[in-house]
Formats: C-alpha cells, structure tokens, sequence
C-alpha cells in the first residue's frame, strides 16, 4: 500500500511541476511580448513625433537610418494611400500595398496599432508596431518574436534542471507523505501480530485516528467470536477426551498413510510408542509388527474390508478382539478405526468349557455304543411286538446318532481350540473339494428339493483335508437345511494373488440382523424347533469359525430374511 501511495503522489507531482513549468514559460512569452510592444510603441512614438518632415520624403534612407541605430529591428514607411515609402529589409518598390494589413489600418484610425502574424517576407514570426506620424504617414516596427514551443525550447535546459530539482523534492515528500499515510495501519498491523500468535485474548487499543476506528472494532469483535469458539472447541474437545480415555476399550483412529490421528489412553497402554519417538507423528507400524494386524488395517485402508479377530498381549496373557471398521469423511478419506476389546475372560471360558465338553464327550462315547447294542438286540426280535419294536429301534438309532454328531462336533471344536496347529504344505483344490461335498449331499439336497451349484476357479489353499471338507460340507449342509423348495445353493471360489475367497450363498429363509453377530456361538439357535426338526447339532458353524481362524480366514456374513444368507471367507494365500 505504501508504495501504491508513493507511485501516486509522484506522478501527482510530476504532472504538476510539468504543467507549471509549460504555464510559467506561456505567461514569460507573453510578458515579453508586452515588453517588446511598450518598447517599439514608445520609440515609434518619439521617432514620428520629432521627425523632419522632409526627411520622411526618403522613406527608403529614413528607414535605414532607423535600423542602423535600432538593429534587429525592421522599420516599414507607409503613406496614407497604403503604399510603402521605405523599408528597412527590402526594397519599397517590390512590397505590395499595406493598406489591409491590421496594424496600419489601427494605426491611421487609432494612432498606433500592434499585430502579430507570420511573415512570407521573413519567413518568421514577426510583431508588427505601428504609429501615425505628425505628416500622416504611418511608421512601423517590426521584430521577430519566438512561439510558444521555441521559447519553451529556449528555455528547456534551464526547465530540465528545475524539473528534476522539483521532482527529487516530490519524491522526497511523496515517501514523507506515504510514511505518514501508511503509520496508522502500520500500528494497527503490528497489534495484529496477537491473532496470527493465538493470543486471542487480547484486543486491539483505541486509534487516534478516527477513519481506523470502525476498523479496530471490527477486529476485536472478531477476536472476541473466535476465542469464544475456541474455549466451546477445546471443551468439547476435553468431553470427547475424558470420554474416550475412559473407555476400556483401546481406540486408534489412522489415515491413509497408517499415521495415527488419535488414540485413547486404554490404546498408548496396549500398543506403548518407542522412546523418543515423535508423539505428533505416529504410524502404526511404529507401535506394532503384528503381521495379523497389519495386514488387516492395510485391506481396511485400500479396499474397505472390515475385519474382526483376536490379537494377543502381554506374552499371551491377555486377548483382545479387535475390530477394524473402514472411515471415510471429509475430514479423513480411507482412514481406519481399530477398537481392541479385552476378552481374555471370555475366551478362557470358552477354553474352559471346551475342556468340560470334550471330557463329557468321551464320558458319552459308551452308553452311546451301548445304545446302539441295544438297538442291535431289538432289532434281532427280543421284543414281542414289532410295532413298538420297530418304534423303540428307530428312536434309539436316531438319538445315538445325534449323540454320534454332537460328540464329534465337541471334539473336533475342542481340537480345534487346543492345538491351531500350522497349515501343512500340501495345497488343496478348494473348487474340488466343493464338488466332493456337493456329491455328498445329493441325497439331502434332493430331498430337500434345493438344487447345488459350484462354480469359480480352481484355487490351491494348503489345508488340512478334513477341516476344509468339514467347512464346505457345514456351510453347505446349513445352506440346504435352511432352505425353501426349489431353492438354490450356490459355492463360489475365486482366486487372487494374495487370498482365497470362498463363498457360500443361498436363497433361505436368512438370518435377522440382531442374530448375526451370535450365530458363530456354540450351540446357539435363531429358531430351536426348526434346528431340532432339521437334525442340527448348534455347532456347525461354530466350528466353520474356529477352522477359519486357524487358517487365518477373515469371515464375512450377508443376511436378509426371507432372501437368503451369503457367507464369504477369505483366507490368505501362504
């Protein structure tokens, strides 16, 4: 601003001076022109005045006479008749008649007249003077006069130097003038200064200068709204605060770059940062190398996949669940949020109860084999009557082969909890194994009235045979029970570099979504009549779990009554 200022007052001035330098030098031409014509009046006047009469008979010698005492002066001798006696530049006789020139027809009616006009005979600007003699002749003067740009031109050298003494003078005052204009903003800015530092508390004093007034009024009344936001801010900041930190969970809050955003204090004690390390400036991968982890927040970050699993502590003392939930905001774009939940308790109740059911199971594998005895010697006629032996035989096999299932399914849930053992080398044809399943329950499915459907590509997964063909043959044999005539179960298998992706969907009665995240529970059922009348054990996808788990699998479910259910599992390629 200062220097917009400074650039105008400078051109300001330099217009002025120019145009009072180019008045001063007019009115000096003028002057000087009034000075010539009182000069030659004057002289005209004495010189007709005092003249001899017979010495104006030669005009021609009269006029020379007069220009050699008066040089630079050309003296012009005109009768009343207009014709020229002498002339003091040329000779009378060539010179036309000067009876319509302006100045000898003031001068005979006037006694003296002045004219200034170009000259052809001079080629220049001439002032003509003329006076009417004692004898009534008219006496004229004539003197070359400079115009306005010549003279302007005459003079430049001496306006070339009062010009630049007059314009360092004006840039002089321009910048004092400047300086001076700018100061009241100048003290302004710098009270300024509070807000860019936050000190928002302060206020800006009262001006001397009132055009400043409203402006410094402006400005406290803006710092007086921005430190009241900022005190609502950072209370609500301290209630979110208190809140989180308050919470047992551990939450950890990061962008797309795996830089933490935020995290509660149950979180910075699960997952401690180095020593030294930039608390402003965190990523994961600084407070954790859990590869489970890792790798979930990363599907989280790049392809929005929720993940859900458990995380070991404190040398595998302590189990946290952890969920990983993709964020998208417009204050964070594919961020993750990671909630740790302590469930050690519960996991080491369901240990404790698998415990309890596989030594029940083993308690139970005789009186089962007894069961079937009996059923045996029924069967060979020890009962007189066939209705009811028939009867008794048939209740006896069925319930021994529920007890059959239900103690396998403990027992396989119960190895499958105490040794996750490692996934041996050999890989398997997961679309294969599909096929193989589908086959064994044609008889079920037929019987059912759903037809199976496999499809995809044949993707290679190292597994255990049994535990995948248990996983297929569970989801499947659910898929169909659960089913509706002329229904349709579908097993896909598709393969990418990194993972395996089974799914499993049908067009079943489905799941509501407030049983969902329960149906993985041992023995739990959305509806005991129809899962008792279906034959199941409660167990089945207890156990898809547990062999998903084992195999690093991240299960995804899809349920909509009356539409049907869709269970997708994705298991990492090794």
């Amino acid at each position: 601003m200062r220097k917009s200022v400074f650039i105008r007052l400078c051109a300001l001035f330099t217009v002025f001076i120019l145009a009072a330098g180019f008045i001063i030098a007019a009115v000096l031409m003028v002057n000087n022109e009034n000075a010539l014509t009182a000069e030659y009046t004057a002289l005209l006047k004495t010189v007709g005045e005092t003249a001899d009469p017979a010495d104006l008979q030669n005009g021609e010698q009269f006029c020379d006479d007069l220009a050699a005492l008066n040089p630079g002066i050309r003296f012009t001798l005109i009768d009343e008749s207009g014709a020229v006696l002498g002339d003091s530049a040329t000779d009378a006789e060539t010179l036309e008649n000067h009876l319509s020139r302006e100045e000898v027809t003031g001068a005979f009616q006037n006694g003296s007249a002045v004219s200034k006009r170009y000259s052809e005979t001079t080629g220049r600007s001439m002032l003509y003077v003329a006076y009417r003699t004692t004898a009534g002749s008219v006496l004229r003067a004539a003197v070359a006069v400079s115009t306005l740009d010549s003279y302007l031109l005459s003079l430049l050298l001496p306006l070339i130097a009062c010009l630049v003494v007059a314009l360092i003078i004006a840039f002089i005052l321009s910048d004092s003038v400047a300086r001076s204009a700018i100061r009241p903003l100048g003290e302004v800015s710098e009270e300024l200064r509070f807000i860019e530092n936050g000190e928002y508390e302060k206020r800006l004093p009262d001006t001397r200068y009132d055009e400043l007034v409203p402006f410094v009024r402006s400005v406290n009344r803006m710092a007086d709204s921005i430190e009241e936001s900022f005190k609502e801010i950072e209370t609500e900041k301290s209630k979110l605060e208190l809140l989180l930190n308050s919470m047992r969970q551990g939450l950890i809050v990061t962008d797309k770059e795996y830089r933490i955003i935020h995290e509660n204090d149950t979180a910075r004690h699960l997952l401690p940062a180095p020593e030294g390390a930039d608390k402003n400036r965190l990523f994961l991968f600084d407070l954790t190398h859990q590869a489970r982890l890792l790798t979930a927040v990363e599907a989280c970050v790049k392809k929005g996949i929720s993940s859900l699993f458990d995380m070991a502590a404190d040398g595998g003392q302590t189990i946290y669940s952890v969920s990983v939930t993709p964020l998208n905001h417009h204050w964070l774009q594919n961020g993750a949020l990671l909630l740790f939940s302590d469930v050690t308790k519960d996991r080491t109740a369901e240990k404790m109860r698998a415990e309890f059911v596989s030594n029940a199971s083993h308690e139970l594998k005789t009186p089962v084999t007894s069961i079937r005895g009996f059923a045996e010697l029924l069967n060979s006629g020890l009962v007189a009557d066939e209705v009811q032996r028939e009867d008794y035989l048939n209740r006896i096999l069925a319930e021994s082969d529920r007890l059959s299932a239900i103690i396998d399914d403990i027992l396989k849930l119960a190895s499958l909890e105490e040794q996750p053992a490692a996934a041996p080398s050999v890989p398997l044809d997961v679309l294969g194994a599909a096929e193989a399943v589908k086959e064994e329950l044609a008889p079920l499915s037929e019987s059912k009235q759903v037809t199976i459907e496999t499809k995809g590509d044949h993707a290679m997964l190292c597994m255990e045979e049994d535990d995948l063909m248990r996983l297929l043959k569970n989801l499947v044999e659910n898929a169909v029970k659960y089913n509706v005539p002329d229904g349709s179960v579908t097993v896909t298998v598709e393969d990418a570099p990194s993972a395996v992706t089974l799914r499993v969907a049908d067009t079943g009665i489905g799941i509501a979504e407030n049983h969902l995240p329960r149906i993985f529970e041992r023995f739990y059922r959305v509806d005991k009549g129809r899962s008792r009348s279906v034959g199941g054990t409660g167990l089945g996808l207890s156990i898809v779990k547990h062999i998903a788990n084992v195999y690093e699998g991240q299960i995804h479910i899809e349920s909509t009554v009356g539409k049907g259910t869709t269970i997708s599992i994705r298991f990492p390629k090794k």
